[in-house]
């Protein structure tokens, strides 16, 4: 067979992998010599690995990870809330944690104010909609919903 040589040292394959490629995990080796038809548990991987890598910080931490990946890390939250009357109000929040700043903000209530606070005017969707930048609430299902886009 063409793996008979790692079947005389399952150990030494197990050792090698780990010493070799320390980001990879127990079950990680243990699928790779799994692949060479040589059957270990991940338990004896686990007491090789700590065996050959030595103690101490292995990687990045999740504060160094954030701190490079700051600028491009955005946040989305979903909120259902409850006004005066108990009606549903549903609000959705995109925040840029670079900049420390909300991207976009849209709420079931009054959902023109996602679009930076702005009134719709009342606008058909046939009609040519004025230049600028305004907010035109465009009718669907017969005026029983709205939606609001930026005028082009």
């Amino acid at each position: 067979m063409i793996f008979g040589l790692f079947r005389k040292n399952p150990q030494g394959e197990a050792r090698r992998l780990a010493k070799d490629y320390v980001l990879w995990g127990a079950e990680r080796i243990r699928g790779e010599l799994q692949k060479l038809a040589i059957r270990v548990s991940k338990r004896t991987i686990q007491k090789y690995i700590r065996r050959v890598r030595p103690p101490g910080k292995r990687g990045q931490t999740w504060r160094t990870f954030l701190r490079s990946h700051r600028s491009d890390i955005w946040a989305c939250d979903f909120l259902q809330l409850h006004d005066v009357l108990f009606r549903p109000i549903f609000a959705l929040l995109f925040v840029v944690h670079g900049a420390r700043e909300v991207a976009h903000f849209s709420n079931s209530a009054r959902p023109h104010q996602g679009l930076h606070q702005r009134i719709p005017s009342a606008a058909k969707p046939q009609s040519v909609a004025p230049a600028g930048d305004k907010v035109v609430a465009f009718p669907i299902l017969g005026g029983l919903h709205h939606d609001y886009r930026l005028a082009a």
